[in-house]
């Protein structure tokens, strides 16, 4: 009962992370190339990334990959219409894959 307190307290106050500590993560995104597309309001974007996680003494992660992008121009300005993502490595060891590419 006690647990159930506590989650639900969590809960309420606004902070109620996924994971508990949170991880620290950090993104670097390099080699940007942009390609025109047929339409004036689209444009593909390529690049790489290195995104690094990290989460108590022990726990690292490094997802190293390439990026494909369709950003569209609307109202809003650009958005990501299409998006696909090649991770370089053939396994994921990682425990916990909750992280935005």
């Amino acid at each position: 009962m006690d647990s159930l307190r506590r989650r639900i307290e969590r809960l309420d106050s606004g902070f109620a992370w996924a994971e508990d500590p949170p991880s620290r993560t950090r993104h670097f995104i390099s080699n940007v190339e942009l390609e025109s597309t047929e339409s004036p309001d689209e444009v593909k974007v390529y690049s790489n990334f290195i995104m690094y996680r990290t989460r108590g003494e022990r726990e690292e992660d490094f997802y190293v990959g390439s990026r494909e992008d369709i950003l569209r121009r609307s109202e809003k300005g650009w958005l990501i219409a299409y998006r696909r993502i090649i991770l370089d490595q053939t396994v994921i060891s990682a425990k916990n894959v909750s992280n935005f590419f």
